[in-house]
Formats: C-alpha cells, sequence, structure tokens
C-alpha cells in the first residue's frame, strides 16, 4: 500500500493493489480525514490487454 498526505488539505490519499506485485489490475483509493475516516473511495482498474489503461469506478 502506498500512502501520501495532502499538506494543503490534511487528506491521506491510500492506494492499495487487489493482488500484490503487479502493475495491473484493480486497486483501491481512497481519502482519509486526519482521524482516520474513509471519506472518499473508488476501484481503479488497469488492463495489461489496453496498454495499461485505467478507469476509475466510484464506491462511495
Amino acid at each position: 500500500m502506498a500512502t501520501e498526505v495532502s499538506q494543503v488539505s490534511g487528506l491521506e490519499l491510500h492506494v492499495a493493489a487487489h493482488s500484490e506485485g503487479t502493475e495491473y489490475g484493480d486497486f483501491d483509493v481512497s481519502f482519509h480525514n486526519k482521524n482516520g475516516d474513509i471519506v472518499h473511495s473508488e476501484i481503479l482498474s488497469c488492463s495489461t490487454a489496453e496498454h495499461n489503461q485505467c478507469s476509475l469506478k466510484s464506491e462511495i
């Protein structure tokens, strides 16, 4: 999982792969507030067959 914190908004961006060690497939993308609560979440779907074309699918 990768995490990045915005110095402006204080939100944390979390990205986690559904399968470890892969560059394609589905990734969970979520923004967390300072309390650790998820304020927005999407699934990033990347296809190796389409030259790593990715699309977002809203969860919240």
